[in-house]
């Protein structure tokens, strides 16, 4: 039995917990921390079957610590599963549609325990966030959050948010698009272990998994996502590598003799990162974690042994030194930067120094622009 936890002290988890019973049928089956407990009556989806209860608690859910044993104890039933109506709340004030798992790899500021993470269920949270992205709608951005509160339980759990201020917490729009998901919900499997590795010319995809017909299904997840379609007879658009090869090909990558710019050392710095952002949500596990380790392990035994370690340019900087070749009077040009990337970055830096003080910035997303731009004054 899965079991859906919706909060008092939360508008938006009062929001999402009132569209979850005005779109699904539902029968009054008690009370559960003094508040009404609801028993749903028919199937829908994988995960919302018949029997799948519902229930408001009255302290706020980030501190419901050990909520899946008290529940046990006091009903007598076993939790296959939890989902946590929430909100979300960003400095950025962008309005978003979430899905995250829970627990503390750092410091336990809002509930929890330090260093200690709660069960999870990528296959769900996987077929949750494709659901979202299928139902997104214009203004709200659907996103993989990091963990980073408590609850600490045993059960796999994850939390579904609408943010990221309270004017997004109340709107019924959005919660019956989180709540239409939900209800539609089936687990996503085949993918035990996933590293996803972003630089600014390839997006790779590492994944363990024991499902031999794999390479379809991370196409298919790609092209859902991102709503664009992939051809399988562009055998550019992509690159399947297994086993060895694999390993090979990170282990290359890492080391710089992989990159446009050959010993580029920037490379190891996103493969930490990709590593790290991996790790905060529980995708890693032994396989992929013993690969990048090893990866990284040859990076620096390559760059220390081989003049590949000499190298000390980025794709920025040499941009940058080519710019002094090609134009006189540096200072006195004007410069327009395509992108708010790292390379970006770095370039404006360097120019920066050579006394160029009339940038322009150009994204295809203008919130990023205007960010980047007061980034670098």
């Amino acid at each position: 039995m899965n079991l859906i936890i919706s909060s008092k002290e939360d508008s938006a988890s009062i929001n999402l917990r009132d569209r979850l019973l005005e779109m699904a049928a539902w029968k009054a089956d008690g009370k559960f921390d003094g508040n009404r407990l609801w028993k749903l009556t028919r199937d829908y989806g994988e995960f919302c079957k018949k029997n799948t209860r519902l229930i408001t608690i009255n302290k706020i859910h980030i501190h419901a610590e050990k909520i899946d044993e008290i529940w046990t104890k006091e009903t007598g039933m076993d939790i296959d599963n939890i989902v946590f109506l929430s909100r979300h709340k960003a400095a950025s004030g962008k309005p978003s549609l979430t899905v995250h798992p829970i627990g503390n790899w750092g410091a336990a500021e809002y509930g929890g325990l330090e260093g200690e993470v709660s069960g999870t269920a990528p296959n769900w949270m996987t077929g949750l966030l494709l659901n979202i992205k299928r139902n997104q709608i214009d203004g709200y951005d659907v996103c993989f959050e990091a963990t980073h509160h408590g609850p600490l339980l045993k059960t796999p759990t994850m939390f579904l948010e609408i943010g990221s201020t309270e004017s997004e917490w109340e709107e019924k729009k959005p919660a019956r698009i989180l709540i239409k998901s939900l209800l539609a919900l089936k687990s996503i499997n085949g993918i035990d272990e996933c590293f996803i590795l972003s630089t600014c010319n390839r997006v790779e995809i590492y994944v363990s998994s024991k499902t031999k017909n794999i390479d379809s299904e991370i196409i298919k997840f790609i092209s859902n996502f991102h709503k664009v379609p992939i051809c399988k007879k562009a055998p550019t658009t992509y690159q399947f590598m297994h086993g060895k090869d694999a390993a090979y090909h990170l282990i290359k990558v890492a080391s710089g003799s992989d990159s446009m710019l050959l010993g580029e050392p920037q490379i190891i710095n996103q493969i930490r990162e990709g590593y790290k952002i991996a790790s905060s949500v529980q995708a890693i596990g032994k396989s992929l974690h013993k690969l990048i380790q090893v990866s990284l392990f040859a990076a620096k035994k390559v760059r220390s042994e081989t003049s590949l370690g000499n190298r000390v340019d980025s794709i920025g900087s040499l941009v940058s030194k080519l710019s002094k070749k090609l134009f006189e009077d540096l200072n006195k040009r004007s410069l327009l930067v395509i992108g708010t990337g790292e390379i970006s970055q770095i370039l404006i830096s360097n120019l920066k120094n050579e006394g160029v003080s009339e940038i322009f910035i150009a994204s295809r997303n203008i919130e990023n622009a205007i960010t980047f731009a007061d980034k670098n004054n």
